[in-house]
């Protein structure tokens, strides 16, 4: 399960942070990667953004062209998210479908007086009622 980043993960994830607002320009999540010696960039990246959230900036994410890898840059002009959003958007609906029909074979897996019964269980309620209210929404 990830964690949010403590010691020198945060420590190495607020250097790339601020690396990407000093150089303004858009890098490749590996080349941001090689640059800080981190074999996970993934894990950087969700470390990155999880720094970010105290800071007036936001690490955000599009394509030049189709089939090209995402870049990711820092920003603090809400606009510039906009391709991310919709493209998140759509896979956040996505995610929680999947997630519920996981969530379901889990809930006849785990037994209710378990921890991760119980667990599983609140997770579906609160993924059934997103995805009723975002029914509400469309």
């Amino acid at each position: 399960m990830w964690k949010p980043p403590t010691g020198k993960r945060a420590e190495r994830a607020m250097d790339a942070l601020n690396w990407m607002v000093s150089a303004g320009k858009k890098s490749a999540k590996r080349a941001i990667a090689r640059k800080f010696k981190v074999g996970d960039h993934c894990k950087l990246i969700r470390d990155m953004r999880s720094v970010a959230v105290t800071s007036p900036y936001n690490l955000t994410c599009g394509r030049d062209s189709p089939r090209k890898p995402w870049l990711y840059w820092v920003t603090a002009v809400p606009e510039e998210d906009r391709e991310r959003l919709r493209h998140n958007l759509l896979q956040e609906v996505a995610r929680m479908h999947t997630d519920m029909n996981i969530n379901s074979s889990f809930v006849l897996a785990l037994k209710g007086n378990t921890r991760e019964g119980k667990q599983i269980r609140a997770l579906k309620a609160h993924i059934e009622a997103a995805i009723a209210e975002l029914a509400l929404v469309e």
